[in-house]
């Protein structure tokens, strides 16, 4: 925002002191619509400091979470892969992202999207995406060897830092790894040392973010089978990690993980080997300072909140869970309903009805709808990602400082681009017509303004 000049709106002027003030205090969404107003307010709006200290106040930090679809396939010629990002609350289309091939989302932090390769080559950096702004950044690339299970983005509230953190193994060896980078400092990434029996299959649990913590469900290998067994905590601000044991259920073997209410819940189910299939929800008590256990899971008193019974004839829709395990999906919508995905059926709970009691029979369910199946001809697949908080914070402001390398790339280019603009400008610039030159620079303003689009969008 400039700090002289004044701001016209409806033939009254506005300081841009106040209007700087105004904009403070409204939420992102409402700041956003607030830049349609002229091209000053979006100029505002636009300004790279404002951004920053509107991702700083209180009611950035304050706003609901939100929830939102991600849509993603991928084009066979070229093989791209592409996302549609929608805001389940409001029904509308957010931002449409193209990535390289084989990216895929790993979690939502904040107001930002993680993408990061999941098949093909999995050595490829990160690429972090804004979806109020369609701002993107192709994060550094880490310079350590070892193929990784796991990408997550996280935030810290104390510290403010945004930190991608990566889960490594190791093809020679049985070690594991935790490769740590933060956004927008020149040190590079970090390596700490993990040694687990367990670990994270990639695209399998996704890291769910709550309160400055990354948490991640891992398994235990039995066999062709890999049993849930741990859950991974990672605290961000600190970079330390220990393990937990999950609740003792009767015969769980998928669990999703989301935030309830600023606590992690986890959504275990039986995966319909019972007669009765039934998924439980169980809260994790909360953690004042993580505790390191040698034998890799530290005992705790989880809270089962709430039990249902899977409706409908679940092995006949899925004969073949053993080997390929339908889609699940569990987050809270904006109206406290408890909603849970199975394949293409959404259950649904009103939270404000109560609890389970530990030795009463299961709750209702107060919705069942049947969800639209994606066409088998496209070659994508979609979820749900709760815990978005929208910001106007733009990843261009985690570009990390270039090295000495890319340094002396830069000076060569400008020394380069001098040299052959000082000789063309002596050999060609008597010939030139001062008329044609208008003339041609004309054509240009008014024909390909389009090669020069402005980044910023709003949705």
């Amino acid at each position: 925002m400039m700090e002289h000049g004044r701001k016209y709106v409806e033939g009254k002027e506005i300081p841009a002191e106040m209007l700087h003030e105004i904009l403070l205090k409204l939420p992102t969404r409402d700041v956003v619509r607030c830049s349609l107003v002229s091209r000053l307010w979006r100029s505002a709006v636009k300004n790279s400091s404002f951004r920053k200290l509107h991702d700083a106040s209180h009611v950035a930090a304050a706003a609901p979470p939100e929830v939102l679809m991600v849509s993603e396939h991928r084009k066979r010629k070229g093989r791209c892969a592409e996302a549609s990002v929608f805001n389940v609350s409001s029904g509308k289309p957010m931002c449409h992202v193209v990535n390289p091939p084989g990216y895929s989302l790993t979690n939502v932090c904040g107001g930002f999207l993680c993408f990061a390769p999941t098949e093909e080559d999995r050595v490829q950096p990160a690429i972090l995406c804004n979806p109020a702004t369609g701002e993107k950044l192709k994060l550094p690339e880490t310079p350590m060897s070892g193929w990784h299970d796991l990408v997550a983005l996280g935030f810290s509230p104390s510290t403010s830092e945004r930190k991608l953190f990566r889960y490594t193994g190791m093809m020679t060896s049985s070690k594991k790894y935790l490769d740590v980078y933060t956004l927008g400092e020149s040190s590079g990434w970090r390596r700490h040392t993990y040694i687990p029996r367990h670990g994270p299959r990639c695209g399998s649990h996704l890291p769910v973010l709550v309160g400055g913590k990354l948490y991640v469900v891992i398994d235990r290998p039995e066999g062709y089978r890999r049993k849930p067994d741990r859950i991974l905590v990672i605290d961000v601000a600190s970079e330390m990690h220990c393990t937990y044991r999950l609740p003792r259920f009767e015969a769980g073997v998928q669990v999703n993980a989301f935030e309830l209410r600023g606590q992690l819940c986890l959504a275990v189910s039986d995966g319909g080997w019972c007669k009765h299939p039934k998924v439980q929800f169980w809260v994790m008590p909360p953690l004042d300072r993580l505790v390191y256990s040698e034998d890799e899971g530290t005992e705790l008193n989880w809270d089962l909140r709430y039990s249902f019974y899977i409706e409908g004839d679940f092995k006949r829709n899925f004969p073949f869970i053993c080997f390929s395990d339908p889609p699940r999906g569990v987050w809270l919508d904006d109206k406290e309903m408890l909603c849970y995905r199975l394949g293409n059926t959404l259950y649904k709970y009103d939270t404000n009805a109560g609890s389970v009691s530990p030795n009463s029979e299961p709750l209702q369910w107060n919705q069942k709808l049947v969800l639209p199946p994606m066409p088998r001809r496209l070659d994508g697949q979609w979820g749900i990602y709760p815990g978005y908080r929208p910001t106007l914070l733009s990843p261009l402001t985690f570009l990390s400082p270039p090295s000495k390398e890319e340094e002396e790339i830069q000076q060569f280019e400008r020394a380069l681009l001098e040299t052959l603009r000082t000789h063309m400008s002596q050999n060609v610039g008597s010939a030139v017509d001062e008329r044609a030159a208008k003339r041609i620079c004309g054509r240009i303003n008014s024909s390909d303004v389009s090669l020069f689009p402005d980044i910023f969008k709003f949705r």
